[in-house]
């Protein structure tokens, strides 16, 4: 199974902050069995969010994150971008307005029209609980693709992602097993390695194998890191360790000669 993930916002294009939610949700969907094949980042324009929805289903993923922009301001435009980009109307879903609805009356607050507006939803979708924010989450189906929107807040996200969406997913991808692990080597420039973990990406169907440079050329120490996701019954874990094991033998062989 593969996802696109959506952050939408202009401080994450700004730097006044730092997108947390991209890779705190690749994490988790690595984890069960999900690769993120790109992430992208949209500030607070509609047209920018349309264009990425639009691309995003057009490449037919199983899995579509869009967070941020569900509250009251103004610029809280996700669901009008997606109804516009998805040529689906919205309405007051009466699910989404109970559970907005029961949060104000907790909070001793009025149901105002800004506050309303987070209700409203495309009619083909589903709320999503928000169990420690008050706007809703959506949830919508477009061919193979299933669509989550969720709030920006990284506690809300976290939330509505663990309470909601992990468990659904988990059990889609219950046949899945993914596996990463990290070796260090130092003494040995990665340019020179580089041949070496290429042998190990042709010979290894399926793995992932990518160096991070930690020092210098003149002081090389290098992070490798293998990463597999494996479907069935084979272990990830036996290939993953076989692949690494093949590493210490290539560069034995490499350096000892």
């Amino acid at each position: 199974m593969e996802a696109i993930i959506i952050n939408t916002g202009n401080e994450l294009l700004t730097g006044e902050t730092i997108n947390t939610n991209a890779s705190w949700i690749a994490s988790k969907l690595y984890n069960i069995g999900i690769k993120t094949k790109r992430i992208i980042v949209i500030g607070d324009d509609c047209e920018e969010l349309k264009k990425a929805i639009y691309w995003s289903i057009s490449e037919k993923p199983d899995i579509l994150i869009v967070t941020g922009g569900l509250g009251p301001t103004h610029d809280d435009k996700t669901i009008e971008c997606l109804s516009k980009a998805l040529k689906t109307p919205v309405k007051v879903n009466a699910e989404a307005y109970k559970m907005i609805a029961d949060k104000y009356r907790e909070l001793n607050l009025p149901l105002t029209p800004e506050r309303t507006k987070m209700a409203k939803i495309p009619v083909n979708a589903k709320p999503i609980e928000n169990p420690v924010g008050v706007a809703p989450g959506v949830e919508l189906k477009i061919g193979k693709t299933t669509i989550y929107v969720l709030p920006g807040v990284p506690k809300e996200m976290t939330k509505m992602m663990e309470k909601h969406i992990i468990p659904r997913l988990r059990l889609e991808t219950r046949d899945m097993r993914s596996i990463m692990k990290t070796v260090t080597v130092e003494g040995i420039p990665e340019s020179s390695i580089a041949p070496i973990l290429k042998r190990i990406q042709d010979e290894y169907h399926g793995i992932e194998v990518k160096s991070h440079p930690i020092g210098s050329e003149q002081k090389p120490k290098l992070k490798i890191v293998f990463r597999l996701i494996e479907k069935g019954s084979l272990k990830p874990e036996t290939i993953v360790d076989s692949a690494i094991k093949k590493l210490w033998e290539l560069l034995g062989e490499a350096y000892s000669s």
